[in-house]
C-alpha cells in the first residue's frame, strides 16, 4: 500500500469482515500486506439504483470523460487524447470533462466543456438526462508494476455509470473492464489508431444495442438484489457477539458533525477526527479500540 498508510493497513488487518468490489482487489491487498484475506472477504460488486430508467437507443450527441482524480494515463496519454480530441472535432461532439484534468490536457481538447467536479446526484442527473453520450474510460496498460497494481485495483464502476444508464462506452482493455461479469461498450487497446476505431464503432452503430446491454447490467447489479445477498452476508458476518446499546454509540450533534467531516482526508489534516475522538467517553474508546484493533 502506498505511502504512510498504517491506519488503512490496521483497518484491513483487524477488521472482522472486509468488503471489496472484486477478488482482484483482495488479491492485490494480500500481496502487498503479506497476509491471507480470503476467509473474511465478501465480494460486493458495484450496484446500480433501482430507479434507473431504461433508455431507448439513440445516436450519441456528445462524449463524457469523468475522472475523480487525474486521469490514469502515462505512456498512452498522447495517443488517446489526440484520438478523442480529433474525433470530437470531426463529428462536432462536445467532450464533457468532469472532475480533475490538468492544464496540459485541457489544451489538447479544443472542443471540450469543463464543468469541474459535479456532486454525485448532479453527475447522475447528467447521465440520466435525455442526451446520449459516448462514455470514455481510458486506463493505462503499460508501466511499472506498482503503477499498474494501483490502476488494476480500480473497479468497473464506469461500466455501470455509462452502460447501466444507456450510454455506449469505450473502455481501455484493462483488468477493471475485462475481469468483470459486465459486457458493454467497446474494449480497446491504448494506441491512437485503436481508440479512433473504437470511437467510430461506438458512434456509428454500437449505440443501437445499448438497450440490451443496459437490461443485462441492471439485471446483474440491481442494488436491492446485491443488498439482500452479498451485503446482507457482510453485515451478518460483522454482527457483534455481545450487542452494544445504541445509546452508548449515539453521539451528540456536534460530535456527529465533526465525525462526518472527518471522513475526508482534508478534515483529518485539520484535526476534526482527532477532536471528535477526544470527545468520546473512555469506556466507548476502549471498546472500539478492542473491536477494531484487537487491543
Amino acid at each position: 500500500m502506498p505511502g504512510d498508510s498504517q491506519g488503512a493497513i490496521d483497518a484491513v488487518v483487524h477488521c472482522s469482515t472486509l468488503t471489496a468490489p472484486s477478488l482482484r482487489l483482495m488479491c492485490l491487498l494480500e500481496r502487498y500486506l503479506g497476509i491471507s484475506l480470503a476467509q473474511k472477504t465478501v465480494v460486493c460488486p458495484n450496484g446500480i439504483e433501482m430507479e434507473v430508467q431504461r433508455r431507448p437507443p439513440a445516436a450519441p450527441s456528445g462524449i463524457v470523460w469523468s475522472s475523480s482524480d487525474y486521469p490514469a494515463l502515462t505512456d498512452s496519454r498522447e495517443g488517446v487524447v489526440r484520438a478523442v480530441g480529433e474525433f470530437s472535432l470531426k463529428h462536432r461532439l462536445p467532450v464533457y470533462c468532469i472532475g480533475h484534468f490538468d492544464g496540459s490536457l485541457k489544451k489538447r481538447l479544443a472542443h471540450a466543456v469543463w464543468p469541474g467536479f459535479l456532486p454525485l446526484q448532479q453527475y447522475r442527473g447528467l447521465l440520466g438526462s435525455d442526451h446520449v453520450f459516448i462514455g470514455i474510460a481510458p486506463l493505462e496498460t503499460e508501466g511499472s508494476r506498482e503503477d499498474l497494481d494501483f490502476i488494476n485495483a480500480k473497479s468497473d464502476i464506469k461500466m455501470l455509470d455509462f452502460g447501466g444508464r444507456g450510454h455506449p462506452g469505450v473502455y481501455s482493455a484493462a483488468p477493471p473492464y475485462m475481469d468483470t461479469d459486465l459486457s458493454t461498450g467497446v474494449l480497446t487497446a491504448n494506441d491512437e489508431a485503436s481508440w479512433r476505431e473504437a470511437l467510430r464503432i461506438a458512434h456509428s452503430h454500437a449505440w443501437r444495442r445499448i438497450h440490451e446491454e443496459q437490461d443485462r447490467i441492471i439485471d446483474l447489479r440491481r442494488m436491492d438484489r446485491l443488498a439482500s445477498t452479498v451485503w446482507m452476508e457482510a453485515l451478518q458476518r460483522s454482527r457483534l457477539d455481545i450487542p452494544i446499546p445504541a445509546g452508548d454509540l449515539r453521539p451528540a450533534s456536534t460530535l456527529s458533525r465533526h465525525v462526518s467531516r472527518g471522513l475526508s482526508s482534508l478534515y483529518w489534516g485539520s484535526g476534526f477526527v482527532q477532536r471528535a475522538v477526544a470527545l468520546l467517553p473512555r469506556p466507548i474508546l476502549r471498546r472500539l479500540r478492542h473491536r477494531l484493533l484487537g487491543k
